[in-house]
């Protein structure tokens, strides 16, 4: 309660994966998430009915069971589509958004009112298939793009970054490799 009462709007995080028991779906809408999801749907079936939460922005949080072995990932199942398991985290409602609206939790899909829900196995394959890194048919990763389009760029710029910091980079040498790569691919 102290911490509450010391700051009482701060938001709720979750620590998804083997931590919570949980790994996340989460869709950004304004990067087309809702669509590429309501595609796969239509081609492989719908998710299973689970925990979910809407997010500040429009988005949402779909909660499952945590399968190990699996790796975050951004964009790479579906575009505005995020899989979060273990060293990922949401935040969760009622935390606040930087838009002002609230994080809520979805009707009929709280917790203690649904079960959660293991993914499919379409999901789950295509998670898995996701997680390998991305090839140009020799062995080795495609090289970015002149000019990486638009609504790429978030992903991007993390992907890069997170592949500088497990080959060793600082802080510093990372924040100056993207402001020089955001200068000159967006």
């Amino acid at each position: 309660m102290e911490w509450w009462t010391k700051w009482p709007d701060a938001n709720i995080g979750l620590a998804t994966g083997e931590v919570s028991g949980v790994d996340v779906l989460d869709i950004d809408r304004r990067a087309c998430g809702n669509d590429s999801l309501w595609e796969l749907e239509c081609k492989y079936g719908e998710l299973p009915p689970t925990v979910m939460s809407m997010t500040g922005g429009g988005g949402a949080h779909i909660f499952a069971s945590h399968i190990p072995g699996l790796k975050n990932q951004a964009g790479r199942i579906g575009d505005g589509l995020d899989f979060k398991t273990t060293g990922g985290y949401v935040i969760l409602p009622p935390s606040n958004h930087a838009s002002g609206h609230q994080y809520e939790w979805g009707p009929a899909s709280r917790p203690g009112e649904i079960e959660i829900a293991t993914f499919p196995d379409w999901l789950l394959k295509l998670i898995r298939r996701s997680s390998c890194a991305k090839t140009n048919g020799n062995g080795t990763t495609s090289p970015i793009p002149e000019k990486i389009p638009k609504g790429r760029q978030h992903q991007a710029l993390v992907s890069f970054g997170g592949y500088m910091r497990r080959r060793g980079a600082d802080n510093d040498e990372i924040f100056a490799a993207l402001m020089v790569m955001n200068e000159k691919r967006m």
